[in-house]
């Protein structure tokens, strides 16, 4: 009787799981992240990244954006994408406008730099379309229903598998199905993707004013290796803070996500910063991390390090500033 039982509890709750993962779902979400006050000419400014993101499945139409700056005004603006948006509005407090559509986990961000503010100072975002409104991205949004039916299930799959070896295959397509959205499981978590991890990093190393440049040169991603490169480039061209663009890329490298090639990227470049500041047993520690955590890149960033003229990437930099 067994032999029936299990099949078909398992066969149940795997396509109730599925039907749960793949059913149509509208969620928009919002996430709003600041920078630290710093001094601007005649006051007080501060950043401030805007996100709106398609969390769900369903491709979202027509979505009317508004935001509010709730005190100073606004500086200036910049998008990650300008295809994705139709501006009808826009003055020192407030910007609206419609975004035509925002496919799943398609996402649209902005930078405010707002003048004369203090350290309480905020912006508000509303969104909506039709049959959905955005809400503030949570810290916990995978309900616990699903969490208590993928214990359930992963439990009933031993058990299946235990007494049915042989039908693998009949079910390595569902389970190839549940691979396909442990993305979306990881991501409803509320974890911190790559650009809010480098966000808050530069934040507190002290070098939040950088943000807006990097953002423009890589997008929505972020990735954490060209981080390195624009943080390398940006101490050339302001040494005074070269310890703070050290720290920085230690902080980085230290991040959870990180693959080991960044990690060894990251590393090597605080090396290079601290060689070129004269700390040659700082340096020396920060090539022994890399050697020690990513040998591969060690070895082919140690071979083209003589070719790595510092010098000329600065006299570039100014050039082209």
């Amino acid at each position: 009787m067994e032999q029936y039982i299990f099949p078909a509890v398992g066969a149940l709750i795997v396509g109730v799981l599925l039907w749960l993962l793949q059913r149509e779902r509208l969620v928009l979400e919002y996430e709003i992240v600041e920078s630290d006050p710093f001094p601007l000419e005649g006051g007080i400014g501060k950043y401030f990244v805007c996100e709106l993101k398609n969390n769900g499945n369903r491709a979202i139409e027509k979505i009317s954006l508004k935001i509010e700056a709730r005190e100073g005004r606004i500086l200036s603006i910049k998008y990650s994408n300008t295809q994705l948006l139709n501006i009808d509005e826009q003055n020192g407090s407030l910007v609206e406008g419609i975004v035509p559509l925002l496919n799943p986990k398609e996402q649209i961000s902005a930078i405010l730099t707002l003048k004369g503010v203090d350290v309480y100072a905020n912006v508000r975002i509303q969104a909506r379309a039709v049959g959905v409104t955005a809400k503030k991205k949570s810290s916990e949004s995978i309900p616990l229903y699903y969490k208590i039916i993928v214990a359930i299930a992963l439990t009933s799959f031993g058990s299946f598998l235990a007494y049915n070896a042989g039908s693998l295959m009949a079910i390595k397509e569902s389970i190839n199905d549940i691979n396909v959205h442990s993305k979306f499981l990881q991501e409803a978590e509320g974890k911190p993707d790559q650009p809010q991890i480098v966000f808050a990093t530069l934040n507190r190393a002290g070098l939040s004013q950088i943000l807006p440049g990097l953002i423009d040169i890589s997008g929505d991603t972020i990735p954490y290796w060209k981080t390195g490169v624009y943080l390398m480039h940006s101490y050339l061209l302001d040494k005074g803070n070269a310890k703070k663009y050290v720290n920085a890329l230690e902080q980085l490298s230290q991040a959870q996500d990180i693959a080991p090639s960044s990690k060894g990227f990251l590393l090597y470049f605080a090396g290079r910063i601290e060689k070129s500041e004269g700390h040659l047993e700082n340096a020396a520690q920060y090539f022994g991390i890399c050697k020690k955590e990513a040998p591969l890149m060690y070895e082919y960033l140690m071979a083209q390090d003589p070719n790595y003229d510092l010098e000329a990437v600065k006299a570039w930099l100014i050039k082209n500033k």
